[in-house]
């Protein structure tokens, strides 16, 4: 695209001085036609020759991934690549999703010289973001146009949530490094569930451990022995449906939960535990087996919740087909009261006969604000009742979860990551006693 410059409008005006000429001489009008033809021909040779030349060279070095709210930059560069002296305005779009903060863009560029941008940049948002495309505006040969060119590069960020919150962990780095030194089996013989070996069976024997098949062959008592597990599977089950939209302190629930089990399964790691991953909503949309090497935010962070009910049956029918061997279960979910509250009481309950079942639920503390402030207007008194009566709902829910063996976590924004961490603290220690 080509747009006119300082000097077209120049020959713009010597064109108006020849039609004023006109006025005074009788051949004037001659001056002004010939200026006008003039005028035209150098128009047109400068944007034929100018088409014909090479396009500057732009590349743009933006890192592979980086995290929500967190500033960062990266280098457009603007090489010219023309084959003469330009000068111009480098540009780019900032948007909603990707804020940007850009330098005075304007650049002269002798034959083969390059000029260096910094974009400082901060994604609200997390995701595959597109930078966007690269605008430049650079003179034409004899200066009668600028020539717009727009790069549409195909670079992104890969936004993940906020990288230094999983750096609060210090306490963990002390076993990293004893785990970097190599790791020593001890065997927890015990009341444990998985199988270690098999012996001669002695007086006072559960005869529910005596393994018949080995009896069978050796032709003597032979009992199984079990071991404590020291590493256990951990499954993380996270809600995707539309009561994950709500926003908390600036992020959706569903993005807040995203960040806890990212740092849930740092902590396993750590601890050399096994994380499953389980993403539904009216249907699973992700699972992936238990694993001591999970990837979560490359595995979940290009989902995004729906608005649609969340099907709990469906999940814990999935569960119960793809994982028979019992587990620690974070359910990372929201829970109303009625037909959906009824359907999710129903399938954790059914759940949580084989599996140990902990049910994370992140309130909103403008709810406890909304429930205990004056009610100072008819306005006011409708926002107090709906409130409270959420509220209520919520807890006698939460009761019945925890009379069915279901441990119920009720956290806020600030305090999510910790809490979901001491519990499973909690549970790992109570295992290995």
């Amino acid at each position: 695209m080509s747009i006119p410059s300082k000097n077209f409008g120049l020959l713009v005006l010597v064109s108006l001085a020849f039609l004023v000429m006109g006025n005074w001489e009788p051949l004037g009008y001659r001056f002004f036609y010939a200026g006008i033809a003039l005028l035209l021909l150098l128009l047109a040779l400068d944007y034929a020759v100018t088409r014909r030349e090479r396009t500057p060279h732009i590349t743009r070095d933006t890192p592979d991934i980086w995290a929500v709210d967190y500033p960062g930059s990266y280098i457009v560069s603007v090489r010219n690549s023309v084959g003469r002296r330009i000068t111009g305005v480098f540009e780019e779009h900032s948007f909603s999703y990707f804020r940007k903060e850009l330098p005075q863009g304007r650049f002269a560029l002798d034959k083969g010289e390059t000029k260096r941008f910094t974009v400082r940049f901060t994604p609200p948002v997390r995701g595959r973001i597109s930078p966007g495309p690269v605008l430049l505006r650079y003179t034409s040969r004899l200066g009668f146009w600028f020539i717009a060119r727009r790069y549409g590069l195909k670079d992104e960020i890969k936004v993940y949530p906020h990288i230094s919150d999983y750096l609060a962990l210090d306490p963990f780095l002390h076993r990293q490094r004893v785990y970097t030194r190599g790791q020593h089996a001890i065997r927890m013989l015990g009341e444990g569930t998985e199988f270690d070996s098999l012996r001669d069976y002695q007086p006072g024997d559960d005869y529910a451990k005596v393994n018949w098949k080995a009896t069978a062959r050796t032709n003597r008592p032979i009992v199984s022995q079990y071991r404590a597990e020291r590493d256990r599977e951990v499954v993380t089950v996270l809600d995707g449906g539309r009561l994950m939209f709500a926003g908390i302190n600036g992020k959706s629930r569903f993005d807040r939960y995203l960040d806890a089990v990212a740092q849930l399964s740092y902590a396993l790691r750590l601890e050399n535990d096994r994380l499953g991953l389980l993403l539904f909503d009216q249907e699973v949309r992700f699972y992936r087996q238990p694993t001591r090497q999970p990837d979560v935010l490359a595995d979940l962070f290009p989902f995004y919740p729906q608005h649609v009910e969340s099907d709990f049956m469906g999940m814990y029918g999935f569960l119960n087909k793809r994982h028979p061997k019992r587990a620690v279960v974070f359910v990372f979910t929201e829970l109303t009261d009625g037909i959906t509250g009824q359907r999710a009481f129903a399938a954790l309950a059914s759940l949580a006969r084989r599996h140990r079942v902990v049910v994370i639920i992140l309130d909103e503390p403008r709810l406890y604000e909304t429930a205990v402030a004056p009610v100072a207007s008819e306005e006011r008194f409708f926002l107090h009742a709906a409130a409270v009566s959420h509220l209520r709902d919520k807890k006698s829910l939460c009761e019945r979860l925890r009379r069915t063996n279901i441990d119920v976590i009720r956290s806020y924004a600030d305090k999510l990551n910790a809490d979901v961490i001491n519990k499973y603290l909690e549970l790992k220690a109570r295992s290995l006693a």
